[in-house]
């Protein structure tokens, strides 16, 4: 079996395994064009990311580094187009996107027309 590691956590999976990984992580291949890329059926797919503890313990290692890897940029983006789009209408997308990045308390954003940006938070008080 081979290993490779995410953080230095080592992961006893097959080169197959492996490969999977790096498919279902790092593409936007749906699952049933994995199988078929590898050569497994879809229920083998299926098992491995639901039901094998070691490569659904490196499935998700896998997409957390990925993912904390690209999310300052895409925040430092939808920054940029909430403050230089040239269309409100991309301007509000990008600040209800950043809104809701930051969580629970947000609970509405209205636009009308020309009108400038409200944004309504409740603080629960």
């Amino acid at each position: 079996m081979s290993k490779k590691t995410s953080d230095n956590i080592p992961y006893d999976l097959k080169p197959k395994q492996l490969e999977a990984l790096d498919l279902l992580v790092t593409s936007a291949m749906p699952q049933t064009e994995v199988a078929d890329k590898l050569g497994v059926s879809e229920r083998t797919l299926y098992r491995w990311i639901h039901h094998n503890e070691e490569f659904r313990r490196a499935y998700d290692d896998m997409r957390k580094n990925i993912y904390r890897s690209i999310a300052p940029r895409a925040v430092r983006k939808i920054i940029h187009l909430m403050e230089k789009a040239s269309k409100q209408e991309v301007q509000l997308k990008a600040a209800e996107k950043l809104l809701s990045l930051v969580g629970d308390d947000v609970q509405k954003v209205e636009h009308s027309g020309n009108v400038p940006l409200e944004i309504k938070v409740d603080y629960g008080e």
